[in-house]
Formats: structure tokens, sequence, C-alpha cells
């Protein structure tokens, strides 16, 4: 019959210490230490006996041995999973899992094993790196998703939710909220002589114009082709129509084959509206009708809707 193996503290493939109690006199002065120990902190087992645990730890590491791990020792009899920072010969600092008992009896002392966690930290880092990326990719893709590619400005469903949600909170602090539409004149001319580079370029322009003149409050959004509009929190009629005529200025700065740009401009505002029909759709149908009816009468001009 072949002999049995006979297994010891060397054979585990962790760090094991033993220390004193920590009632007792030179509690924290190292009893034993296997090869493992020996290994992770590149002293060897002889050189560890005798030296006192605290020398091992980190300076945060020993705050949370004195005042957590300790007393839960002495409470509980034992702790799991701790995650402590040790040095090492060489002046390396290693995360190490920890886990201890504490034994029973007179000549009761604690028995320590230590993980190195360096692969896991080294895991969770990658996995918080990965989890930012996602977060970003994500807020990428929803940008993409409220976005018009070529101006930047929101684009027409995001218009539409926006418009939606703040004229719910008109309606609830009863304030005005009025809806600004405009369009390029004669832009199909522009793209017909000068090309769609031209005219995209000439898109970029205003909309540049417009994020630059809109209130943090405001919304301004691409509602397609050379259509724009505002969405004007707590704006009256009038404040509406003064801003419309501020952008006909602003507007024609734009040079177009020599010429200044302009634009029809039609306004509409839920003041003048009865509140059962305070929608988003109902403000822009109308702001939409004056400002076709703003081209019909020669365009470069401002109408408000009529009710």
């Amino acid at each position: 019959m072949p002999q049995q193996k006979h297994w010891g503290p060397d054979d585990f493939p962790c760090a094991c210490l033993v220390t004193a109690s920590p009632d007792k006199q030179g509690g924290q002065q190292l009893l034993f230490a296997n090869a493992g120990a020996a290994k992770l902190l590149g002293i060897a087992s002889e050189a560890l006996v005798g030296r006192k645990l605290t020398e091992l730890l980190t300076p945060a590491s020993n705050i949370m041995l004195d005042t957590y791990l300790l007393p839960l020792l002495l409470h509980e009899g034992e702790c799991d999973e701790v995650m402590l920072d040790i040095k090492t010969a060489e002046g390396q600092t290693i995360p190490v899992v920890i886990n201890a008992s504490l034994t029973a009896g007179d000549q009761g002392h604690i028995c320590w094993s230590l993980f190195g966690a360096t692969r896991r930290n080294q895991l969770d880092q990658e996995l918080v790196k990965a989890r930012r990326q996602l977060e970003s990719y994500s807020e990428q893709l929803y940008q993409l998703s409220v976005t018009d590619e070529l101006t930047g400005l929101v684009n027409r469903r995001q218009l539409k939710r926006r418009a939606e949600q703040l004229l719910a909170q008109a309606k609830r602090s009863k304030s005005p909220i009025s809806v600004v539409v405009l369009d390029i004149d004669k832009f199909k001319q522009v793209n017909d002589t000068q090309g769609h580079l031209a005219g995209d370029e000439i898109l970029k322009r205003l909309a540049a114009v417009l994020r630059a003149h809109a209130r943090e409050s405001d919304v301004v959004g691409r509602y397609g082709g050379e259509e724009f509009s505002f969405v004007l929190p707590d704006t009256c009629e009038a404040d509406a129509v003064i801003l419309a005529r501020r952008l006909h200025a602003l507007v024609g700065e734009i040079q177009v084959a020599g010429q200044p740009l302009t634009i029809s401009i039609g306004v509409a505002s839920s003041e003048r509206l009865e509140e059962e029909v305070n929608a988003y759709e109902t403000l822009f149908e109308l702001a939409d009708r004056a400002m076709y009816e703003a081209k019909m009468a020669g365009r470069n001009q401002t109408l408000v809707a009529r009710y």
C-alpha cells in the first residue's frame, strides 16, 4: 500500500499567515508564514516570523486593519474577501484579498489567507473602461438619433418631442409659448445654379446663426429641407415677432452669389389658442401656414398666424 502524502500549509496555493490574537501582547506579531507568503512578499518564511503584520501593509490598509478588520474578527470571529494592499520586499504595492478567522481557546490566534488580486484589479479596471466606452457609444448613438447630421441642430423627431415637453410645462405654469417657422427663400434656385454642396454650406451657416441666437431654454431644429423651427418657452407672440425680425437682419449677413440670404417666417403663440388645442402640431401648422403666406406676399418678411 503506497504511503499517504501528508499535506501541509506550504501546499496551499495562497499566502498563509498566523498571528497572535489581537487582544494579546504583541498581537500583530507573525508566528508563522508559509511558502506562499514568502513567494508573494519576496521575503523568506523564517525572516517573516517575528515581524509585525502592520509592517507588511500600506498606511491606508493599516487603518482598515485597526478600524474594521480586527474589530470584526473580535466580534464575529472571521472575515471574508477584504481588499488590502501589501508591500513586497522590492517596494511594490500589491492588492490582495484577505480571509481570516480567529481560533478559540486561551492560546487563540488569527489565521490569515492572502490571495494576490493584481489580475482581478486589472480585470475590474478593464470592465470599468469597457463600461465607460459603452456609455460613450450609447451617448453617441443617442446624439445621432436626435441630431440632424448636416446642421447639427435637433432633427424633426426630437424637435417634436422637446416641443411637447415644453408645451406641457407651459400649460402647468400657465405661461405662453411660441413657435417660429422659417424657410430659405428661393433655395431651389441656389441648388440648381450653384450645386448641392453650396446649398449644404448655406444650410450649415444658417443653422450656426440660429444656434448662436437661441436662448438656453429654446429649442431650434431643422424640420426638413430648408425649413427650420424655433420653440420659444415663456415667450409671447410680440416677443417672438421681435426675434423673427432680428433673424431677418442676421441671416441677411450670409451672402449668396453676392446677394443677402433672405428667409420667410411665420409665428404662432399658445396665448391665442384655446387651452384644449394647445398642441405642438396646432402651433406648428399655424406658424407654417403663416410662413407660406409670407412667401406668397413677396418673401423676406414675417407674418403672424391667423387664428
